[in-house]
């Protein structure tokens, strides 16, 4: 009795795996899909595809109308050609399936140079308002020089130092310095760069150095303003700044 149930078992399993094999293979199509994390990017800013397509065993993307890449996960940094503020490229990915069949996608991708608009000081520490130089009967100027560092000449920037505002014995914060649209703009892209703040009282040749912050504006996350402006907050336990800026649309 034994045996035959043995038997039988053997039999039942042979049958089950032959059904298996008979069983067709189904090749699903493939499904391109994309996404970037956001919508848009600065200059010389790596950007990262994030690959979602499914059923794929294969890819191709292009980029702009150039450049190529067959990466799951490219990572791309688009140039801005130097007369352009900004520029939208467009980004098409091909998937192929293991049918061979091929599925695509495409979308557009922002990129753009922050246009400096101004920069409010919201904190500073006693230390660095001590050197702030004031006069009784003379007004103090605080100026603000701006670009980006070019080691070991840094001093030598594409900027000039911006018109100075006379500030106030008794001034309070946050102490606004606006960029007025009457200047030559100031791009920032991500590459370091730097604020200098300087203070004179009016008539003397003594220049003093308040405070200075270097910083790379790709490495600090903006958020909305008013007037469709963005604004990003840079600083250390001596002063705090918030950065105003505009993306090219």
């Amino acid at each position: 009795m034994r045996s035959q149930l043995f038997v039988l078992n053997i039999l039942i399993v042979l049958m089950l795996v032959a059904c298996k094999e008979d069983e067709p293979i189904v090749k699903l199509p493939a499904a391109a899909a994309f996404e970037t994390g956001k919508d848009t990017f600065d200059e010389g800013e790596p950007i990262e595809f994030i690959n979602r397509s499914e059923h794929a065993i294969s890819y191709l993307w292009r980029f702009g109308s150039n450049e190529t890449s067959t990466e799951e996960h490219p990572v791309y940094i688009p140039h801005i050609p130097s007369q352009f503020q900004g520029m939208r490229f467009k980004v098409k990915l091909m998937a192929m399936g293991a049918d061979g069949m091929m599925d695509s996608t495409e979308a557009y991708v922002q990129v753009s140079k922050r246009i400096f608009r101004g920069i409010t000081i919201m904190e500073m520490s006693e230390s660095i308002k001590k050197k702030i130089p004031f006069e009784d009967g003379k007004s103090t100027e605080l100026y603000l020089l701006t670009g980006f560092q070019a080691e070991p000449f840094e001093w030598i920037n594409e900027y000039q130092t911006y018109p100075s505002k006379t500030i106030e014995r008794d001034y309070t914060l946050p102490f606004e310095y606006d960029h007025s649209t009457t200047w030559s703009n100031v791009y920032m892209g991500n590459r370091m760069w730097f604020f200098h703040l300087h203070a004179f009282v009016e008539g003397s040749e003594s220049v003093v150095s308040v405070k200075r912050i270097d910083f790379n504006p790709a490495h600090h996350q903006w958020y909305d303003v008013e007037q469709a402006y963005k604004a990003f907050s840079i600083g250390d336990e001596e002063i705090s700044l918030k950065v105003k800026f505009a993306y090219f649309e």
